[in-house]
């Protein structure tokens, strides 16, 4: 799992996806708050966050199942690919 978006109003995140998942949960919060604050359920590897500047937030993303059951939460880490 990777987040991008360094000196940018906007958070790209992107994952691998896991075998049997119907969907995934993005989870956002500022970073100093204790408690996730925001999500958005998507079903495929990737979502960018508008207006959630990586610098000022902690992200992670639970993958989902048909039954609505929900993983553990996997924070990101940032994108190592240099910049161009």
């Amino acid at each position: 799992m990777s987040i991008a978006g360094a000196l940018s109003r906007d958070t790209t995140v992107k994952w691998t996806a896991v075998p049997g998942a119907a969907g995934y949960r993005v989870r956002w919060r500022r970073n100093d708050a204790q408690s996730w604050t925001e999500t958005r359920d998507v079903t495929g590897t990737g979502t960018i966050l508008t207006q959630v500047p990586v610098d000022d937030n902690f992200v992670g993303v639970s993958a989902l199942s048909a039954t609505g059951a929900e993983s553990l939460v996997s924070f990101a880490g940032r994108d190592r690919r240099p910049t161009r």
